[in-house]
């Protein structure tokens, strides 16, 4: 059991560091988000005519006439805006520490199965494999839905799927290697 869960543990470091590297070091995530627009009186009083946290929309349903198609929208859309009038009072360190034990959960069920394969003696390649198809079902069924849904835009979708497909995969190779059953 200890190997697994140093296992579980290297593979979620793994992942946290590709996460650090693409968000803080590497230019690209920073090229896909954008400010609003105006000065910051305008965006304050903007803000101010929301008062409680929740992730937004415009034009909202309740915008939309009576029997027309709510999927037909004309002129600006925003298709998703996560909105904390207060501010977050979370620490950055509690957010990084809850990104590095999810990715850790992920690599304990991930090395979970690699074991099994392992000790029922499949080989290298078919674990790696394994854990590659982890990733892309990651992607199919919790990322992707939303992406389409909220309308990201086709660089944003790019990158979320390149950080979720690159390091998983590294971390396969990690854990095929690490949970080798051992000669008897």
């Amino acid at each position: 059991m200890s190997r697994l869960l140093l296992a579980a543990l290297i593979g979620g470091i793994i992942v946290f560091i590709w996460g650090s590297v693409s968000y803080m070091a590497l230019p690209f995530h920073a090229q896909t988000l954008n400010t609003f627009p105006g000065e910051r009186a305008e965006l304050e009083e903007f803000f101010s005519r929301v008062s409680e946290t929740g992730v937004y929309m415009y034009p909202g349903q309740v915008d939309a006439p009576e029997g027309a198609a709510a999927d037909k929208r004309e002129g600006p859309t925003v298709t998703m805006m996560v909105l904390h009038p207060q501010g977050v009072d979370t620490p950055m360190w509690a957010s990084l520490a809850l990104f590095l034990l999810v990715n850790c959960v992920g690599a304990f069920i991930l090395a979970m199965m690699i074991q099994g394969m392992r000790r029922g003696g499949a080989p290298a390649l078919a674990c790696v494999l394994v854990g590659v198809l982890f990733a892309v079902f990651a992607i199919v069924v919790a990322y992707l839905p939303d992406a389409f849904f909220w309308h990201y835009p086709r660089e944003r979708v790019t990158l979320s799927v390149v950080d979720i497909l690159l390091p998983w995969t590294v971390v396969s190779v990690v854990l095929t290697i690490m949970l080798k059953p051992r000669p008897e």
